[in-house]
Parts: C-alpha cells; sequence; structure tokens
C-alpha cells in the first residue's frame, strides 16, 4: 500500500470519491444566504459530526472537506457557519479558535444551561427544517433522522411533536 503525505491525499481523486459517495449535497438550508448543507451520509459520531478514515488516521469530514478547496485543515478548527454539525459544505465551514468557537456558540444562544445541558441534539433551527422536509413528503422518519444525525425514532418524537413542541 502507498502511503500518502497529507497534501497528496487532499489532491486523491480516489479519496475525494470514497469520501463524496457519503454526502448528501441535497441537504435542508438553514441559513438562505449560505444555501443547503451538504450533509455526511456516514455514521455520526456523539456530537453529530462523524468521522472519516484518511491513511492511518480519523478525520472529521467538516474539516477535511475544507481542506480539499484549501490544501490544509483549518486550524485550529472549523466552526460551522451553519451550525449543523453534519454539514460538510466548504463555504459553510471557516476557521477559527476553540475561543471564536465558544463566542459564536453564546452569540447564537447555543450553549446549554441547566437540564439541557448534555441532553439537547437539536437546535431550533435544526427541528424547524426536520418539519419543513417532512410536510413536502418523501421523506421518512428514518430518513429526515439520518440527515440530522439522530434515530428514526427520534426524529419520529420531534416530527410528532412529543419533543420540541
Amino acid at each position: 500500500m502507498i502511503r500518502l503525505s497529507q497534501a497528496q491525499a487532499f489532491e486523491d481523486l480516489a479519496v475525494r470519491s470514497r469520501f463524496y459517495s457519503k454526502v448528501n449535497k441535497q441537504g435542508p438550508i438553514l441559513r438562505p444566504e449560505l444555501g443547503p448543507c451538504w450533509l455526511w451520509l456516514g455514521r455520526p459520531d456523539p456530537d453529530g459530526y462523524g468521522n472519516f478514515r484518511l491513511g492511518n488516521q480519523t478525520v472529521k469530514p467538516h474539516r477535511l472537506a475544507w481542506a480539499f478547496e484549501h490544501g490544509r485543515y483549518p486550524e485550529p478548527v472549523g466552526l460551522h457557519r451553519c451550525d449543523n454539525p453534519p454539514c460538510v459544505r466548504p463555504s459553510h465551514v471557516m476557521e477559527g479558535t476553540h475561543a471564536d468557537n465558544v463566542r459564536d456558540r453564546q452569540a447564537k444562544g447555543r450553549t446549554a444551561r441547566g437540564s439541557r445541558i448534555g441532553i439537547a441534539v437539536l437546535d431550533e433551527r435544526q427541528v424547524r427544517a426536520m418539519r419543513v422536509l417532512y410536510a413536502r413528503g418523501g421523506h421518512t422518519w428514518a430518513t429526515i433522522g439520518a440527515l440530522f444525525g439522530i434515530s428514526a425514532s427520534g426524529a419520529g418524537l420531534v416530527l410528532s411533536g412529543k419533543t420540541w413542541r
């Protein structure tokens, strides 16, 4: 097996093909000025981001998508403009620091408080997008759940109004 350098991996067509085979470019539009999210269809990690195997390392898909465009990973972190963890659209990812990430989260009211700490997987914008997709038809609870990194039963609870009233 030939080992590719990081820069070579970013240019390798087989790596890109394997990566983009796990991407749905028809995701929800959470911020109209950005256009649709490109959703990672691979298994999500507990935070909803997912992982991609690149050689002997595992990378976050949104960071790798950004690297495909820029030839390097966003440093030190890649922040989502769309606030959608499974999104891998490079234009929805920006470079920033951990402090930028905290400020962005606080400015957008996404800092968990009280009983929500560690519980909420979705935010209000994602719930609205889920309900719009479901109302348009053509999507099951399972497909919508997969798009947003939750189970079919979790999507059903949201879509039926049993959670996120």
